[in-house]
């Protein structure tokens, strides 16, 4: 896309004003691509290959993100199940054109997500947990972000699959694990402490 972009430069030398203008439109392009592309792609090449055979699998939900509450674990394993699966689309060489896949993985994302938050602070409703605002607020937002993301980029999407892919599978395991591991286990915690359920 960018090689395109470049390639396809052609110079207004109607004036020195338009020259300028022509170059800093393309620029200002390819800084956004490039900070984009080193924070998306790039981070996660490195994050990939920095991983060994021995370690585990960064997508895979494990040990350190249990709350000990069955219903929270049980359904932030599915969030980590539609992650590895976008994960999985990143990785499909044969696969050209990933958009009805990424708004297939959207859709589901956010049905899930908004299932299981209500799930969360129904469970928190009933046992009196003082933090049920705090968690409020933050599923709240990322719903926001997932709404924002389907609606306003749908042509960006199309026109660079791959680093939206890499965009969105950063941010989804990026806020997932922070927020089980920040906010979550609190909330297991208090259950394990105050021997509810």
């Amino acid at each position: 896309s960018i090689t395109k972009k470049i390639n396809s430069f052609a110079l207004d030398t109607s004036s020195p004003e338009a020259a300028r203008q022509a170059l800093n439109y393309l620029l200002a392009d390819l800084a956004r691509w490039l900070y984009r592309h080193i924070l998306s792609s790039d981070t996660m090449i490195g994050k990939m290959s920095s991983i060994s055979a021995d370690e585990e699998d960064p997508f895979a939900f494990c040990e350190k993100y249990k709350t000990g509450v069955e219903l929270i674990d049980t359904e932030h394993r599915r969030l980590f199940e539609i992650i590895h699966d976008t994960n999985d689309l990143i990785h499909a060489e044969l696969l050209h054109d990933k958009y009805d896949k990424i708004m297939e993985i959207l859709a589901s994302l956010k049905d899930y997500t908004e299932f299981h938050f209500n799930d969360e602070e129904e469970l928190m409703k009933r046992i009196s947990y003082p933090g049920l605002e705090a968690q409020k607020h933050a599923h709240a937002t990322f719903i926001e972000r997932l709404v924002d993301i389907d609606l306003n980029t749908l042509d960006e999407i199309d026109n660079d699959q791959q680093a939206y892919l890499l965009d969105l599978i950063n941010f989804l395991i990026g806020w997932l694990s922070n927020h089980i591991l920040a906010s979550d286990k609190k909330l297991g915690e208090y259950v394990r402490n105050n021997n509810i359920l």
